[in-house]
């Protein structure tokens, strides 16, 4: 059976109306943060622009740092105790102790940023005067790691409203708020921040609210240690994986300031913005196949799935090179012609993302072997290059060097993805007919 016709069957089980609501909930958040952002971006200088994308890329890398796997292993835990009445009271204990784990582990980043922030911003800028923005980052990526909890909390309870409906609302709250503040005219990074943490603690402390008589309260509570010292070992590939991923995405952003300008870093993130296409793209495609894949049972079966696969990636690679084609019109229609400069970049970076997706059948190939310590030494590789390679291009080529770097780096990925591929499916014995 092709892959299409895997795709075809699967939207008619009663799990495609799930993921069709997680999907177009990712989709509308991302959306609404592409709003926002190109707003932002008409209604300020490149300099503060850049100097938002770098710290709310150092956003995302500490709660990648902080997140350790443990929302993807609670829901691996508490999906089974949910559904068993004799366990509800130890489910609710689990997932208390985690909440208060989570806030904890929130609290002291806050508290480590806000006071490393003046060696942060050395660190970071080659300018001066970005303390107070770092602190203010610090304290957002404490209060988004303590409700990393939420969205785990609703796929262990298979609510998939309530976790779409939380995916959507900080993206619409920010595009409300934030958008409204530029278009007032006097707006900075701090600002910018300042209204970030306000909505990011709003929804926790109302999500708390909501969830904590229903699936946390409970009237007396049983010992878990040992649940959550499983927990906490089930996710060291997990943790391993969300730290390096995290930090592939973003890392760019973060060494950029230390060479140019914000002015130059804010017309890179420009760049970046426009590859939301691509990423939502891969981001499909991989949910439907990473099921489909991990059920194969035989050589033959993965081989057949991988050459369909192959096909599928192919033309969607094809259709997205288009962008290359017409790069230049599509960052002056979106952000103005001041941020023409992003055209070459925009071009690298999404060949590099091009070649992610004619990828993606072999990556997942190592799931299904269940390799995952394959896909993290892969991706730590690459991180290692990447940053090594921008440490040498940007200092040289601006800009355009992190961008060459990764198309660099993606090439050798996807080189190495296929022999992986292809030793893995060579050391398995064929089914016997």
């Amino acid at each position: 059976m092709s892959i299409l016709q895997e795709i075809r069957r699967y939207q008619t089980s009663p799990q495609a109306k799930n993921f069709i609501l997680v999907f177009a909930a990712n989709i509308f958040a991302a959306v609404c943060s592409f709003g926002y952002t190109v707003w932002i971006s008409h209604r300020v200088d490149q300099g503060t622009f850049g100097v938002v994308s770098v710290v709310l890329a150092l956003v995302q890398i500490l709660i990648g740092i902080t997140d350790l796997g443990i929302g993807t292993s609670f829901v691996q835990f508490l999906s089974s105790l949910w559904n068993n009445p004799a366990e509800l009271d130890r489910a609710r204990a689990l997932a208390r102790r985690t909440l208060w784990f989570e806030v904890a582990i929130g609290a002291a980043l806050a508290v480590c940023i806000v006071a490393a922030a003046p060696w942060l911003n050395n660190a970071i800028f080659h300018e001066a005067g970005h303390v107070a923005a770092i602190r203010w980052s610090g304290i957002l990526a404490g209060v988004l790691s303590a409700s990393a909890i939420f969205p785990a909390l609703f796929q262990s309870r298979q609510s998939f409203r309530a976790y779409a409906f939380w995916l959507a609302m900080p993206a619409v709250a920010r595009l409300v708020v934030v958008g409204g503040l530029a278009s007032g005219g006097a707006v900075s990074p701090v600002s910018i921040l300042i209204w970030f943490v306000v909505i990011a603690a709003i929804i926790f402390f109302v999500t708390l609210w909501l969830t904590w008589k229903t699936w946390i309260q409970i009237p007396s509570t049983p010992s878990v240690a040992d649940d959550f010292r499983r927990l906490l070992k089930f996710t060291r590939w997990v943790a391993a994986s969300f730290l390096v991923t995290s930090m592939m995405g973003r890392i760019d952003v973060l060494i950029l300031p230390r060479f140019v300008s914000s002015d130059q870093v804010g017309v890179y993130a420009a760049a970046m913005q426009l590859l939301l296409g691509f990423q939502l793209l891969m981001s499909a495609i991989n949910t439907i196949a990473l099921p489909i894949c991990s059920r194969l049972q035989h050589r033959d079966e993965l081989v057949q799935f991988v050459r369909s696969m192959e096909k599928l990636t192919w033309r969607a690679a094809a259709l997205s090179s288009i962008i290359i084609l017409i790069a230049r019109y599509i960052v002056q229609t979106v952000f103005g012609h001041e941020y023409l400069s992003a055209t070459l970049p925009l071009q690298l970076l999404s060949g590099g993302l091009i070649l992610g997706v004619l990828a993606l059948p072999y990556s997942l190939s190592m799931y299904r072997y269940h390799r995952p310590d394959i896909a993290f030494w892969l991706n730590a590789a690459q991180l290692v290059l990447l940053v090594m390679g921008d440490l040498v291009m940007i200092p040289r080529i601006g800009i355009i060097g992190p961008a060459a770097t990764n198309l660099t780096v993606v090439c050798l990925s996807f080189v190495a993805s296929v022999i992986i591929y292809r030793h893995l499916v060579k050391r398995e014995v064929p089914a016997q007919l």
